[in-house]
């Protein structure tokens, strides 16, 4: 209990990666700092020993912050999957989240994804396939920037 605040101070002045922002900096527009108290010259000795156990508590906190920041990246990625490359030939699903809808229709009832379509050509070291597409699809642009999704492939019977 004595250490909340001071947890709580190096939580709120952490920067989240979600915002790119510290909480601090977004309710107040700036970022508070531990006031740095000189304690060489401090006569009483329960204020030096305050300030010293103050700072200490401080950095013990970003580092916990920082070692669950690393730990949970770490958990994450050894439980992600690996892709299953495609290969020419087989069936997939496309995302519709990057292609452009018709007028008038509602993202939100468009399927998530559309097809099977036959997989034309694989890079799979670049995660890049081309689709036969429809030539009303053809027709549709859709967003470069970011790619189409290609999900639930199966092998062309």
């Amino acid at each position: 209990m004595k250490r909340t605040p001071l947890v709580e101070f190096a939580l709120n002045s952490s920067i989240k990666s979600s915002s790119g922002f510290a909480p601090f900096e977004l309710n107040y527009g700036y970022m508070p700092r531990l006031v740095s108290f000189p304690t060489e010259n401090i006569k009483y000795r329960g204020v030096k020993e305050f300030v010293q156990r103050a700072r200490a508590n401080l950095e013990i906190a970003h580092d916990a912050i920082i070692e669950a920041r690393v730990r949970a990246t770490y958990n994450a990625n050894q439980t992600r999957a690996k892709e299953k490359p495609f290969q020419v030939g087989d069936l997939a699903y496309l995302s519709t989240a990057n292609l452009n809808l018709p007028k008038r229709r509602a993202r939100k009832l468009a399927p998530k994804y559309i097809g099977p379509f036959r997989v034309a050509k694989a890079i799979p070291e670049t995660s890049d396939y081309d689709l036969e597409l429809s030539p009303e699809l053809l027709a549709r642009t859709y967003t470069s920037a970011i790619p189409c999704i290609i999900i639930k492939g199966s092998r062309a019977q």
